[in-house]
């Protein structure tokens, strides 16, 4: 895996709290495993045994489209959703993140923030609730990246960030 996308995001933590490094498609792992479970299925003859109903042709394409994605620069670099409200919001309030915000009662975007940290978090990436949270130690963030599955899957236990 190259890893020109995971150092770009790594250190990144949104307006939301989401950390972008841990996230498989801004670090580009989810594009990497792509390859290898192509590579995976191309050496074992998946094509050849097979069940019948299956489009091996089909599924190779939709690897090979997953493997071309480009990575996610972060929303603090331009990345994630070009009209994401909390960016907006949080730009505009000149703070680092909403868990900042001073107006959390009040905030008309509490649903989408509450959406993008469930999703987050579902999807097994790490959020942060807390101002504080926006400044975990490098080497504790290097080591919650090593308990990733998609981490180990690419690189096992012992890989070094």
């Amino acid at each position: 895996m190259d890893r020109t996308a995971l150092d770009n995001v790594f250190d990144q933590v949104g307006f939301c709290g989401i950390w972008c490094g841990s996230c498989a498609v801004g670090s580009s792992a989810l594009m990497a495993l792509a390859e290898k479970y192509k590579a995976l299925c191309e050496s074992h003859g998946l094509g050849h045994w097979g069940a019948e109903e299956f489009d091996y042709a089909e599924f190779l394409n939709g690897l090979d489209s997953i493997a071309r994605l480009a990575g996610c620069a972060g929303c603090l670099q331009g990345g994630g959703r070009s009209d994401c409200g909390l960016r907006a919001c949080a730009t505009t309030r000149d703070i680092a993140a909403c868990s900042s915000c001073n107006q959390t009662a009040a905030c008309t975007h509490a649903s989408l923030l509450k959406h993008m940290r469930d999703g987050a978090r579902a999807a097994g990436m790490m959020v942060a609730d807390k101002a504080s949270e926006h400044d975990i130690p490098e080497e504790q963030r290097r080591a919650e990246l090593r308990s990733l599955w998609w981490w180990r899957a690419l690189f096992g236990e012992d890989e070094q960030t």
